[in-house]
């Protein structure tokens, strides 16, 4: 993924499967899939859910773009969050905004999905913990203290994040 588009490849030869152009600007972000979907976004460009099979667009969004974080999607919702303190669902179906949660601080590292649950940092540090689903109910919180750009890492049944300065290690039960 990258400008100007999404490029799928046979990972048992190398050969080029499909090439879609739909993407401009810096793109920071990396595609993400569910049910055989690509979805692909960036920041003044677009979300944008491709059939992984064949590489036809199934439909595009403007809405609630990330600008470093990568969406991450369940059959039924794709989750973005933005530089700019929005965590937003979309119908995978249909493309159309279900929930947004608006949090008042930024986010570049991905959200992740785990056990039907969003784990989400926050660029000062606070994990944010959400139900999987169209609402995105808030679950739970904890804040490290530290600024904390990194992507979390899940691992038997403990979450492993680099902050700023520390890497901590937290049990999820």
């Amino acid at each position: 993924m990258g400008n100007p588009g999404i490029t799928a490849y046979n990972p048992a030869n190398g050969e080029q499967l499909w090439r879609v152009e739909c993407l401009t600007g810096k793109v920071g972000a990396s595609a993400c899939s569910a049910a055989g979907v690509i979805y692909g976004a960036s920041e003044y460009s677009k979300l944008v859910a491709i059939n992984g099979v064949d590489g036809t667009i199934l439909w595009e969004s403007d809405e609630f773009l990330p600008e470093v974080a990568s969406p991450v999607a369940t059959r039924e919702y794709v989750f973005v969050s933005t530089s700019y303190g929005v965590i937003a669902a979309f119908d995978a179906q249909s493309g159309e905004v279900t929930t947004v949660q608006e949090l008042n601080t930024e986010f570049y590292s991905s959200p992740m999905l785990v056990e039907g649950k969003i784990y989400q940092f926050s660029n000062e540090g606070k994990m944010y913990i959400f139900s999987a689903n169209g609402e995105l109910p808030l679950l739970a919180s904890f804040d490290t203290g530290e600024r904390t750009y990194a992507t979390p890492a899940f691992t038997d049944g403990r979450i492993i994040v680099r902050t700023e300065n520390s890497i901590y290690c937290v049990a999820t039960n």
